[in-house]
Parts: structure tokens; sequence; C-alpha cells
């Protein structure tokens, strides 16, 4: 577990991105550094990332399609037995076919996933399949290895099918690479080749995320399927790699495959702005950095599908640009194309998702809100006009950069218990990428919205980390710009805060070097570190987040569900701490110093403020925290008894109205 691997981040959903001559831009060559480096991560309990806001089934992703001649349902009442009409299911998997079971009271079983509940499926309580590899892998302590399986149908007669949808109801979490592990593969000849499918579906490929429950998922194999006579379909664990994923399940229940009734039903998927293949997109951009007319104007991405069985001649995708008076500022259209159905693409495996890029032309003049609205139609009368629009909300600022959306920060990342001390906390860490499309612009800090869990006294450090183009964050990130904070009660307010850094950075342009800015607690601590974020966002993979990989080494790891709170400033604020020290504290002594036994801090307010103190050693430890209420204006002192110390230096910090001041450092000698 402790192997490094090369993969390419936007695999996360399968697509297709093609050219229509003058409107349309591809960049597969420019961008070499969104190739990541990224270590396996370690299996950990589900504390490691839990998500605040409801990840039940109404985060799962229903059929876009109707269902018609339901010519197969497996629900596993009768066991692997089957009990669709048609023959049993077999399983075949690398734990000498004993990791695929038949679900029961205790299921999932394993190490890490004793925790975690049954599917919710809707007919779990009859029976329901498992790929329990942490159950397979347990205990741990008598070692760990990758494991791989899969899941067939009996052979089934599709030759009188025009198309052929397979859905079912899941829910899996996966360690250790980001890449979900997790397919739908299909035979036309009797088990000897295999078209291969993701079967994630929504769900955003992160490892030791845990999904929907039920994340219900359908794919459309028609291209592979429809017309045949001796199908096979499985459902296969690391059936390809059969490396690198050693943890934790699979849950599979009601399962159905039938023909698709919907004949014409094309629809817009997401609309982004930007090249999310790859570069990144933004929610929040610094006017500075707005993409020039010399560039092409804004970039913007239409991704879509084709939900029907029939092809769709004469598609026409319209993208407008709209102000926050919902005034049209441009307008761009596509030449016409046809959209085939998945049954008649030329590529088979079908692609899920196609993907546009439209260059607008278009150049914000001034600050504000705009909305990117973009919206396909066809020859055909659709038959769900609903899905036809897609919207996208951005944001040109004076000098904030960032990914989420602010209205959205519902979710709260939280870190892993530390294995050897389950009252504290691992490192942790998070953040996101940027590029800089234009040279001028200068990294003055983060701003950032803490979780309701982040413990008041928690350490941090607001880091800037430049990469070399062609490198990764791990091999060849170096920060540039730093500074250390201390979480205090005013900075969980649910509101962005700024934290400086120890200097302004002057930012190069993106194709020379990437730059990846957030928060950083390197540091164990039994007060815990966490930040709000944006659920199932980070459809770019500009999210990092800083946790212990397969070797035990803490890096930096991209590829997650969300999008946190943690935007990079490219202009001087003023910072929480300085607002309060030049209104609040006037004065700040420690006397005597060095102490033995007592010293006495003194300090000054211009006026009534809740104060607190905090003591930490040379490695940043908190030693020390209190309270002391609310005191009043002029000359205020406490007594600090330092006699159980060991000898050493020491750093004594004053919090007033929720913001720390400076510290100030204490020798204790015995």
């Amino acid at each position: 577990m402790g192997i490094f691997v090369v993969y390419f981040p936007k695999i996360k959903r399968m697509k297709r991105i093609f050219t229509l001559l003058g409107v349309t831009l591809l960049a597969f060559t420019s961008q070499a550094q969104r190739v990541q480096t990224t270590p396996p991560s370690a299996p950990g309990p589900v504390k490691d990332v839990e998500l605040l806001d409801n990840r039940s089934g109404s985060q799962s992703t229903a059929s876009p399609v109707q269902r018609g001649n339901i010519f197969f349902m497996e629900d596993f009442s009768n066991g692997f037995a089957g009990s669709n009409g048609i023959g049993p299911m077999t399983f075949e998997d690398s734990g000498a076919n004993t990791i695929w079971e038949i679900a029961d009271a205790n299921s999932p079983a394993g190490e890490f996933s004793t925790t975690i509940s049954a599917l919710a499926s809707p007919t779990a309580s009859n029976g329901w399949a498992i790929f329990d590899a942490d159950l397979y892998n347990t205990p741990i302590s008598n070692g760990v290895e990758d494991v791989s399986g899969w899941l067939s149908t009996p052979p089934m007669d599709c030759g009188g099918l025009a198309s052929v949808i397979v859905e079912w109801s899941q829910y899996f979490r996966y360690c250790c690479f980001p890449t979900s592990p997790i397919t739908v593969e299909v035979s036309n000849d009797g088990g000897t080749n295999w078209v291969v499918y993701p079967a994630q579906g929504s769900f955003f490929p992160s490892a030791n995320t845990i999904s929907a429950n039920p994340l219900n998922t359908s794919v459309d194999v028609s291209c592979a399927a429809a017309g045949e006579s001796n199908v096979l379909i499985r459902w296969g664990y690391n059936t390809a790699a059969a490396a690198g994923y050693s943890h934790y399940f699979w849950g599979i229940d009601d399962i159905m495959i039938y023909e698709n009734l919907v004949e014409n039903d094309i629809e817009i998927v997401q609309t982004t702005n930007g090249d999310v293949f790859t570069v990144w997109e933004y929610r929040v951009t610094p006017f500075a950095q707005r993409t020039l007319a010399a560039d092409g104007g804004l970039l913007v991405g239409v991704i879509f599908r084709n939900n029907g069985f029939g092809d769709q001649p004469n598609t026409v995708i319209t993208v407008e640009i709209l102000d926050d008076a919902l005034n049209v500022l441009s307008t761009t259209v596509s030449p016409p194309f046809t959209m085939q159905s998945f049954a008649n693409t030329v590529e088979c495996p079908s692609f899920l998702l196609d993907t546009l890029y439209l260059t607008t032309g278009w150049v914000p003049t001034e600050v504000g809100t705009y909305t990117v609205l973009s919206t396909i139609a066809s020859d055909s009368l659709d038959s769900n006009v609903l899905n036809n629009v897609g919207i996208r909300g951005i944001v040109y600022s004076d000098c904030e950069y960032g990914h989420e959306d602010e209205a959205e920060i519902t979710a709260e990342i939280r870190p892993r218990a530390a294995e050897d001390e389950p009252t504290e906390f691992d490192p942790t860490g998070y953040g996101c990428f940027y590029t800089m499309p234009n040279s001028g612009s200068t990294a003055h800090g983060v701003s950032v919205v803490f979780g309701t869990n982040t413990d008041i006294g928690a350490e941090f450090s607001a880091v800037l980390y430049q990469v070399a183009a062609g490198s990764s964050l791990n091999d060849g990130g170096e920060i540039v710009a730093s500074e250390e904070y201390w979480v205090t009660e005013g900075q969980l307010l649910g509101e962005y805060d700024y934290y400086p850094f120890d200097a302004p950075y002057t930012l190069q342009t993106v194709a020379a070097q990437v730059y990846f800015a957030g928060i950083l607690a390197e540091n164990q601590s039994p007060l815990e570190l966490t930040l709000r974020a944006q659920s199932n966002s980070d459809s770019d993979n500009s999210t990092g987040v800083y946790e212990r990989a397969g070797s035990g080494d803490f890096v930096w790891f991209s590829s997650q569900t969300w999008s946190p709170a943690a935007r990079l400033i490219t202009c001087e604020l003023v910072g929480v701490d300085e607002i309060v020290k030049d209104e609040l504290l006037t004065a700040f002594t420690i006397i005597p110093n060095p102490a033995v036994d007592v010293t006495r801090i003194s300090y000054q307010l211009s006026s009534s403020a809740p104060v607190a103190y905090e003591v930490r050693d040379i490695s940043g430890r908190l030693v020390e925290y209190a309270n002391l209420g609310r005191m009043q204006p002029g000359a205020n002192s406490l007594t600090l008894n330092v006699s159980s110390y060991p000898a050493g230096n020491y750093t004594i910090g004053l919090v007033v109205d929720g913001a720390r001041m400076f510290a100030k450092q204490l020798n204790v000698t015995k």
C-alpha cells in the first residue's frame, strides 16, 4: 500500500468531447499539470469525511428513461439462487468466493465498517448482495490484500430488444485510490469479451467517502446488448487493475433490466464556467483573471446526453450570458449536429456524456454576478423539456478566487481520529487549485469558513503552494507563502474570515505554474479543525485534502466529492486579528520572564470585551487554555502558575473578542 500511481483525474465520468468548427475549443495538450500523482489513501473510520447535510436517497440518481418491457428483475429474496425466473446469479472473487455474500443483520461487518447502516433499498428486508472487502480483510492485524470479484446475471436473450437499460440500487465505499473500482460489464458472446461501463452513477469518485444510500443508478448498455441473443451482465469490483483496492464494501439490490420507452429526450447535465476537463472552473473569479477577448472570452462547457432510443438530428446548443437584472449580454449558438442514441453510437461502450465547449467572446466589463444559461433543442418533439436548460451562476469579484458556491456550503468536512490516540485528531488540511491566465495578480491570503465542530484553540496555517507544470502537489509543490493562526471564538460564526500570508506573493501565469491555497494543520491534536463545504460539487477535481496515505505518511489527495469553503485572496484586506488588535488591545506584557513558578500577564483594553488566554509549547501543542469572561476597559492582569511546566520556551497568546492577538514568548526555567 506504499506505491504511487499516476492517473488522469478527469475520468470521473465517461465523457466524449468534440469540436464544431468556429465555436469550440479543446485543451488536451497544454495542461500537463492536471496529471496528479496521488498515493493510495489509508482506510479509516467513517469519521474521516462527514457530510452533515442529507446524503440519503435524495442524492441518488433515478433512471432518466421510462421503463418498459421489464424482462429481468432480481431482489435476492432467494439469495444467489435467483428470483428472476431465468436462472441463478453467479459470482467469483479473489477471496476463494467468500467476499460476495447475501447480507445479514450485521452487514457490512468489516473492522472499519461496523458503524455503517445497511443498504436502504426498497426490498432490503428480503435480502441484498454485498461485496464485503472490509470483512474479508478483518482483522487487519493479520495482513491486508487487494480484492476483486464480479456478480453476474444468468444468460439472457435480448434479441427482440431495441434498447437495454440496467438499473439497480446500491451503496459503496472503497479504498485506496480515488478512481472508482466498480463497473458494469456486458458480454454478448457468452463471456469471452466484455464491454465495460462505469457503475458509480452520480457519485463523484473519491477514496474513503460513502456514496448516497441508496444510490439508484441506471446505465444504457444498448450498444452491447440490444438485439443480441446471448447476453451476460455483471457487476465488477476492481476487475480491470486488480490492485490497490482492499476496503470497504459494495451493496447491490433490486436489479432491473428493461427497454427504454422514450424516443426523444435530450438533457443538459451540467453547464460549466470553463474547461473542467483539463483546467478548472470557478464560482468566483477576480476581475483581473477574467478571460480576455484575445483569448476568446468566457469559455462555456455544456455537458449533455441523449436519454431516448432515437437519434436526434439538427441538435443545437445555445448559450446566453445574463446580468443580475436578467438582461442578455451575449448569445452564442452552436452549428447543428446529430446526437446518436446509445444503441447507435460508433463507440461501444457509448459515452455516457458528451461535452461541447463554446467560446462566447464575452468579457465582463465590471465586477458583479452573472448567469450562464444553456439550452439544447433538436428537430424532434422532446418528451421532457424541463431538462433542456442548464444554469450556472458566476461572480467576478475584486479579489476573491473560489470554486464553491457560498450559498451551498451546507456540509462539514472533518478529520479522522488518530490511530494511536482515538481522542485526538489526525493532521488535516483543505484547499483548492488555481490558475492565473493573466499576469499581475498577487496572493495575499486565504478566506475560509470553519465548521461547527471546530474547536477553539485549534492551530492551522494559511498556505500557498506553487506547483510547476507537469508536477503534482506532493512531488513538485512548494510552499511559497504561509502564516500560523489559532481558531478563536469569533471565527466560528459561519462566515468567511480572512487570514493573510506572512508576505504577499506575486503569481505567475498558467503556462508556468499552478497554485494551491488553503489551510493546513500538520500536527496531531486533541482539538478538531473542520471546514464548511459544498457537497457533490467537485466535478473539476479542484479540491485537495490532507490525509494519511497507505504508506503512513500524510500527503495531499485530489479528487474529492466536495469543494471546501476556502478561497484565495488576491488583494490586501484587513485580517480578523488586525481589526481587533488595533481597536481593543493596546498593551500586553509578561513579567517576570523568564519565570520559575509564576508570572503575571498584564494587558490593557480600550473597551470592555471577552478575553481568553492560551499557552502552547515549542511544537505548537496547546498546553493550557482558559476563558476569563468579559473584562473591563483599562488595565487588567492575571497570574499564570507555571510551576508544573517543564523547562523550555512557550508561547502566550491573548484572545480578545474572538480574535487572536499578538503572542509573546515565555521562558520557563527550573
